[in-house]
């Protein structure tokens, strides 16, 4: 019998001492507010999603403008004329000229302070602001170029559509579209994580 109740005790002891360690532990580790991981990512999503949104718009709409002028520009830095216009070009400056969009194009003839006959180029297809293409020449060397058209139909001799330009306004709609239109998507889960964390929350009590 004296063995045991000493046997009892020591079991008894034990008891305590574990129970005491767990509670210990228990006390060390506090829980995690319900919802609180959804707070924070929705947190993070949003701020990142904003940021991206505010990038994309503001990068698209400055490329956008900037292809859009140099576009826009070559009509009007150009010369309009009916039936003959001089040029004074420098050797290798290029030439576009254009008519506009439902007129049907003129005959051309260029020619140079010797009466020569300019190098022509391949005419590149391309309708801005009503103006349509429909010839081009490369001037051989540099003076005066007339050039002189067969009717009264308005021409209009500039140089030809910048390709950067168009890769500019098309590429900064793109960029506005998709990237601006990820940092909205990314902004509104952020969103939605938020306020499903914030209704976890207010649900359990004690937190």
């Amino acid at each position: 019998m004296p063995r045991r109740a000493a046997h009892d005790r020591a079991i008894t002891i034990l008891a305590r001492a574990r129970a005491t360690t767990i509670q210990g532990d228990t006390m060390t580790t506090p829980m995690r507010a319900p919802g609180s991981g959804l707070i924070r990512a929705g947190r993070i999503l949003t701020i990142v999603g904003g940021i991206i949104l505010v990038l994309g718009i503001a990068a698209g709409t400055i490329l956008s403008v900037v292809g859009f002028s140099q576009v826009t520009g070559v009509v009007e830095d150009g010369t309009r004329f009916t039936g003959s216009t001089e040029l004074t070009l420098e050797t290798g400056q290029q030439v576009q000229l254009y008519v506009h969009r439902n007129d049907v194009a003129p005959l051309c003839e260029v020619t140079d302070e010797n009466g020569d006959e300019p190098v022509g180029g391949p005419s590149q297809s391309s309708t801005i602001n009503g103006w349509r293409s429909f010839d081009m020449f490369t001037a051989t060397r540099a003076g005066t170029y007339t050039i002189t058209c067969s009717d009264e139909t308005e021409v209009l001799a500039a140089e030809p559509l910048s390709i950067g330009g168009i890769f500019s306004a098309v590429g900064g709609i793109l960029i506005g579209v998709f990237v601006g239109g990820l940092g909205l998507l990314l902004l509104v889960v952020g969103v939605i994580l938020l306020l499903i964390g914030r209704s976890q929350a207010k649900r359990t009590p004690g937190f």
